[in-house]
């Protein structure tokens, strides 16, 4: 009896323990995107990433390091963009990632295909950034930051980059152009 009780004991454990690796393959959080830790360094993404592409972009006159990653599931499917810290060698952090599969989520459960309004509903805005063609907004306490396009926005914003845009202005069903995380 002590036995087939142990033994279920360990089963139920390994279930969960696979299950929750499972959940966190795609997580984002605060210091890491999926396999992806802010202290992973780009020689190291091969090993993470074993059973992908990964595409490398080079600056012109530096074909040792690459400027920037492109990481492709089987099948084509572009998974994320990477950006190292610097350029000057392979065993630098990364500093940029651009979430481009709706897989990856927060904890909330947001993704690339979320709109403006259901980051706004769960995350605290911290700023909103008036660019050329873009509006950036951050959140508080995290590593993340979403871009919405100025054509979504009203006509008097759209080709003002000095009034300062406020969280009711831009509309809820606004989606999102780039969901990043930098380190």
């Amino acid at each position: 009896m002590k036995n087939s009780l142990k033994t279920l004991f360990f089963s139920i454990l390994s279930v969960m323990l696979i299950s929750c690796q499972k959940d966190t393959e795609f997580l984002i959080t605060n210091g890491q995107v999926g396999k992806i830790t802010k202290e992973t360094k780009i020689s190291k993404l091969d090993s993470l990433f074993p059973n992908d592409s990964i595409v490398k972009r080079y600056q012109p006159g530096n074909l040792k390091v690459a400027s920037e990653l492109f990481i492709y599931q089987k099948g084509g499917k572009k998974l994320l963009e990477i950006i190292p810290a610097k350029f000057s060698d392979n065993n630098q952090q990364i500093s940029y990632v651009e979430i481009l599969d709706e897989r990856y989520k927060t904890a909330e459960g947001l993704n690339v295909k979320s709109t403006f309004g259901e980051f706004a509903k769960k995350y605290k805005i911290s700023s909103i950034e008036n660019m050329i063609n873009n509006i950036m907004v951050s959140f508080e306490g995290q590593d993340f930051y979403i871009v919405i396009d100025k054509a979504f926005l009203p006509a008097d914003l759209k080709f003002d980059t000095t009034t300062k845009v406020s969280k009711t202005q831009i509309p809820d069903d606004a989606p999102l152009k780039y969901f990043s995380v930098s380190w």
